[in-house]
């Protein structure tokens, strides 16, 4: 109880000369005020020096937690260090503006619900800012409504914004567009540019890459690079070529598909595969099965001809053994 005591008398010093001040033996107590509304009430009439109250340690470096008008910036509640003890030494470690709500970690300039100054480039502070409201640098209606996370590097001209996060949701929409429940990643090629979409998330887990409508779990507009695939195939090997009971088409029923179709059996045609794309793992064992019963034709070609040759050969004895008669 003497060190509470202790601490009101400590804070209540500044306050007596420009204001009233209350201490009941129980009830509200007011420091500045003789119509206390709270536990505590403190109220001050000072525009200097740190504003309305002040909890701090003495020493080289003081850790300080303060709100009010320190002469320079707005109403404010600040956590600083300080390496001098005055005002002019002060480094905000967090800082939240009343004007606005916007906070600070590290910076007393915030420009959005979070701002995070993270490092420093050519003196200018790179920062993440969390932007929990509608506003045009979300992208000037590229994405809609939503919460976004809103990337910013430092150049030398300035704080610029270069990326972004969202979820985000149609305009006027009510989670049944195109845009519903997405997470979107956006970028700009230049600080004027409009931040556009290069890769979404939508609410069912399927991922766009160049594309606002994935329809799998991930869609790629575009070209592919890459050292290796590795497909689980759906549908078995076709191994079942190779069975003895296994029909295969004669070279005169292949020929007559052929100039029917224009395509080999069981292969989509060119127009199907510019309307639907190919599956590829599918695509691979009808291609593997193509492979395997072209093997069945040479080989049974390879049979025929060598009995050919065997026929050629016994033809050839008999029309020497003539000759040498």
């Amino acid at each position: 109880m003497k060190k509470i005591l202790a601490m009101i008398l400590l804070l209540a010093g500044p306050f007596c000369l420009f204001a009233q001040n209350k201490f009941p033996p129980t009830g509200y107590t007011g420091i500045g005020t003789d119509s206390p509304i709270n536990g505590l009430h403190l109220v001050s009439s000072d525009s200097e020096s740190g504003g309305s109250f002040r909890f701090g340690f003495s020493g080289a470096k003081d850790a300080v937690l303060s709100y009010g008008w320190d002469g320079v910036s707005q109403d404010a509640l600040r956590l600083s260090q300080y390496t001098h003890n005055s005002f002019a030494g002060r480094a905000d470690l967090l800082y939240i503006a009343s004007s606005n709500g916007y906070m600070g970690l590290g910076t007393n300039a915030p420009q959005s619900r979070l701002s995070i100054a993270t490092g420093v480039l050519s003196g200018i502070a790179n920062e993440v800012f969390s932007a929990l409201d509608v506003g045009p640098q979300y992208g000037a209606g590229h994405f809609g409504n939503g919460a976004a996370i809103y990337l910013k590097s430092a150049t030398n001209e300035g704080i610029q914004p270069v990326a972004g996060l969202w979820s985000s949701l149609r305009d006027g929409g009510n989670g049944q567009g195109t845009y519903a429940g997405a997470l979107v990643f956006g970028t700009k090629s230049n600080e004027t540019a409009g931040v556009t979409e290069k890769m979404r998330i939508r609410e069912n887990g399927d991922v766009g890459i160049g594309t606002q409508s994935p329809d799998a779990k991930l869609t790629v507009k575009g070209r592919i690079h890459s050292e290796e695939v590795k497909v689980d195939l759906s549908v078995p090997a076709p191994d079942y070529v190779f069975d003895a009971d296994y029909s295969l088409a004669s070279l005169t029923e292949l020929h007559n598909y052929i100039r029917e179709h224009r395509h080999l059996p069981e292969i989509p045609s060119a127009g199907e595969i510019a309307e639907k794309g190919l599956e590829l793992g599918d695509m691979n064992m009808r291609l593997l099965k193509k492979i395997e019963e072209l093997t069945l034709y040479l080989l049974e070609k390879d049979e025929k001809i060598e009995r050919l040759q065997k026929r050629l050969s016994s033809i050839e004895t008999k029309l020497n053994m003539k000759t040498i008669k």
